[in-house]
């Protein structure tokens, strides 16, 4: 009985009433399989989860690299040693593969999504290989023509393997230029000790629609997830505080005191009316429950994993303060590198 009292008030639960933008994020992971719980952990507040170089082959079943709250795994796989992109859709999202905008030897992947008022985008993943021919230029070229058909508008994230910082990107970005694509990633997203590239790029054909645009810390490789939030809504999950009872910090030896010497018969059992009995021992049970048992507030946060507290939290805090410090130096030292090579060029 004292577990049936012993809550402070109804669970409210996520308010659905509140909407927000759906947000897409795109991580080069090199190897899902192992890192499975890393992303499960760090990328499960988006709505749609890009993958490439899954390193996934036939023999690795949609049920071992499942992920909670998503659809089973949308797949374009190479093999268990490279390639392979992979893309989640939240349960509260419908999709569509589209296959038929796909090309043979491209690892592009396409899929339709359509949000709960009926909106509806495209969403692709590509992993090109470095040190790729030219030709891949030419199946990429194919491909988009295709989704540019569709009349939809466009969000292609992957590893393009093309440091948009560098000169060597020039004849991508005459490519994006034809075909009215922009690139919305500026600034490093593979890091070494000494240098940073964009290379972890997003695409659009419809700019407008993305509101934001974050390159988060790295998770489970060199490179860093990038989140690209779009005005297209979805349900959001708020963190909502709740009262409880503080079990740690009761007062056993005194409540079992207090139940043993309440008279009964005359605080309960003082009427012929069973309702009144009920609720004259519901009130005198709940009075030395509160004065034995004390109440705390938590804040309940509908996203977090079952391990998650607040030490955790604080780390990845720690862990995020100190990737941004990293990276303002590793683009201050490619800034002083920059320097020397123009000052040897002009001697």
């Amino acid at each position: 009985f004292l577990l049936l009292v012993a809550g402070i008030e109804q669970n409210p639960g996520p308010d659905q009433s509140n909407k927000k933008n759906l947000k897409i994020v795109h991580n080069n992971v090199c190897s899902l399989l192992p890192k499975l719980d890393l992303i499960n952990n760090e990328l499960h507040e988006y709505d749609i989860i890009c993958i490439s170089e899954s390193h996934l082959d036939k023999s690795i079943t949609d049920d071992q690299i499942k992920l909670n709250g998503f659809h089973k795994p949308i797949r374009l796989d190479r093999n268990r040693h490279g390639g392979g992109v992979t893309i989640y859709v939240k349960n509260s999202l419908h999709f569509i593969i589209q296959n038929d905008i796909s090309v043979s030897n491209l690892e592009l992947l396409w899929v339709e999504v359509r949000n709960y008022s009926n909106e509806k985008f495209l969403v692709g993943v590509l992993y090109r290989p470095p040190n790729s021919n030219s030709n891949i230029w030419d199946l990429f070229n194919e491909s988009v023509d295709k989704a540019l058909d569709c009349n939809l508008p466009i969000f292609l994230c992957g590893d393009f393997n093309c440091d948009m910082m560098s000169n060597t990107s020039n004849s991508f970005k005459k490519l994006l230029n034809r075909l009215n694509l922009e690139n919305v990633v500026w600034e490093p997203t593979n890091f070494t000790t000494q240098t940073g590239t964009c290379i972890d790029l997003c695409v659009t054909n419809r700019k407008n629609l993305i509101k934001s645009v974050t390159v988060l810390t790295p998770i489970c490789s060199s490179h860093s997830p990038v989140s690209v939030e779009i005005s297209f809504k979805t349900f959001k999950q708020h963190s909502f505080k709740r009262q409880i009872r503080d079990f740690k910090r009761a007062d056993y030896e005194g409540l079992k005191n207090q139940l043993n010497d309440t008279d009964w018969d005359d605080v309960v059992f003082n009427s012929n009316n069973i309702n009144d009995v009920y609720m004259n021992f519901v009130r005198t049970f709940e009075s030395t429950v509160n004065r034995y048992i004390p109440t705390k507030t938590i804040t309940v946060r509908p996203n977090d994993k079952p391990f998650m507290n607040n030490l955790i939290r604080n780390k990845i805090r720690h862990r995020n303060r100190f990737t941004t410090k990293r990276k303002l130096q590793i683009i201050q030292i490619t800034g002083k590198n920059l320097e020397k090579f123009v000052m040897k060029l002009s001697a």
